[in-house]
């Protein structure tokens, strides 16, 4: 649970930095890579701090999926606050055994709102 701790807190400051979030999707607009969440009744969207770490889940199910940039504007000010209204939970950074906090988006916000 720490390291995944460290995971999301190193993609908070990555995005920070860098102004971009990373993910993938099905098709240009919708689609997004997802896992069911083991807490409660809903999904886990996949956001990731680099390219080279969304690439590495474009495997097996995600083979076919789109690299997609989100500014982080857009993350901050859009996914997020429909993600709240829907009831989703953000996965940062996880790794290919898919791995990782089940993060509440208002949380998530609050932290990069900083």
């Amino acid at each position: 649970m720490e390291q995944s701790a460290e995971q999301a807190e190193d993609f908070l400051q990555t995005v920070l930095e860098t102004g971009a979030v990373y993910g993938l999707s099905k098709l240009e607009q919708s689609g997004w890579a997802y896992c069911p969440s083991n807490q409660e009744e809903t999904d886990v969207l996949l956001f990731f701090s680099t390219e080279a770490a969304a690439k590495a889940l474009q495997t097996k199910e995600w083979a076919n999926y789109h690299l997609i940039r989100l500014d982080l504007d857009l993350y901050m000010n859009g996914w997020l606050p429909s993600m709240i209204n829907d009831g989703l939970y953000c996965g940062l950074d996880w790794g290919p055994e898919l791995v990782g906090l089940e993060l509440d988006p208002e949380d998530v916000l609050a932290d990069l709102e900083g």
